[in-house]
């Protein structure tokens, strides 16, 4: 399937139809983006709305089949129970597909998998490059809390030249993270950001990692609502690249890309920021190309580093 594309009757339809939408997003955009997406816990809302607004290939990675205990905090339903995330979510996708059924849209287009780590590196290169022959846009998602997924994609995104966009959870829902990787314009890479979790990891983890024990999982421990609230600004983080250069987007024009700056909301003193980042020696806080979203005093607060690469 090559790129989509789509005729002016058709698109003045779409953004007639979608007003309010077509204010923010371009569909013909949006129709010639493709998402990997690796974990598929509380990001499931997320992926479904980028489906809604004419995402329509994905690939789906998630080890795990739906547990009880997902149907509270995550968008799973008790029926789900037993069934393999990537296919619940795929049927979810399913249900709230883009203008489906739309003779002059293509349908949505989803492929299952189970472990990202035990894909090999030739099956990601050709997933890669089937979408590049194709003229159109990979970006990859990493919701993963697991250190060694995250670390792949960072390869991934290295070796191939694709965007990684990896966002997570602190303890207790304490605070948020998203750092994201943009080839060509000399951010510095996951790993150099996270350095530290490398270290811990392969001091702490690696070995039983190799034998099959993956017990070093991460779990964060937040309500659901901290996932909503920060998986909303990557979202807005993912139209910002799809966008980028467009100056009448108001997501993606130059320069600085969507977000440039900080913004609190609720009462923060800088103060009690740094002395959280030094409890817990989070030292990827004073790197470049971090969003960190921090919870002090039952307030949220962002704080944006240098984002400044969309255009």
């Amino acid at each position: 399937m090559k790129k989509t594309v789509i005729d002016h009757i058709t698109l003045s339809e779409l953004n007639n139809r979608y007003l309010r939408e077509s204010q923010n997003v371009r569909f013909d955009l949006m129709l010639n983006t493709t998402f990997v997406v690796v974990g598929l816990g509380a990001s499931g809302p997320m992926i479904e709305q980028f489906a809604r607004l004419g995402i329509k290939r994905f690939h789906l990675f998630d080890p795990d089949a739906v547990e009880l205990k997902n149907a509270i905090s995550q968008s799973y339903t008790v029926k789900d129970e037993g069934l393999e995330k990537a296919e619940v979510t795929k049927c979810k996708i399913e249900a709230c597909e883009f203008e489906k059924g739309n003779p002059d849209i293509p349908p949505v287009t989803i492929n299952t998998h189970r472990d990202f780590l035990s894909h090999s590196d030739a099956g990601i290169e050709k997933m890669v490059q089937f979408e590049h022959q194709n003229n159109r846009e990979v970006a990859f998602i990493i919701t993963t809390d697991y250190h060694p997924p995250n670390a792949r994609a960072n390869r991934v995104a290295i070796k191939w030249r694709v965007p990684v966009f990896w966002v997570s959870l602190y303890r207790m829902g304490m605070a948020g993270e998203i750092i994201f990787y943009v080839p060509g314009h000399g951010l510095p890479c996951y790993r150099c950001i996270a350095y530290t979790r490398y270290i811990y990891f392969d001091k702490a983890r690696r070995v039983n990692h190799l034998k099959g024990d993956f017990s070093g999982a991460g779990k964060s421990a937040g309500l659901p609502m901290a996932a909503t609230y920060v998986d909303a600004i990557l979202g807005h983080l993912v139209i910002g690249y799809i966008h980028r250069g467009i100056d009448e987007n108001q997501h993606g024009k130059t320069p600085g890309g969507y977000i440039v700056g900080f913004h609190v909301t609720g009462q923060v003193e800088f103060d009690d920021y740094m002395k959280f980042a030094d409890k817990f020696s989070i030292e990827l806080l004073k790197a470049s190309f971090v969003i960190f979203i921090l919870r002090i005093k039952g307030f949220f607060c962002c704080l944006f580093f240098d984002i400044c690469f969309l255009g």
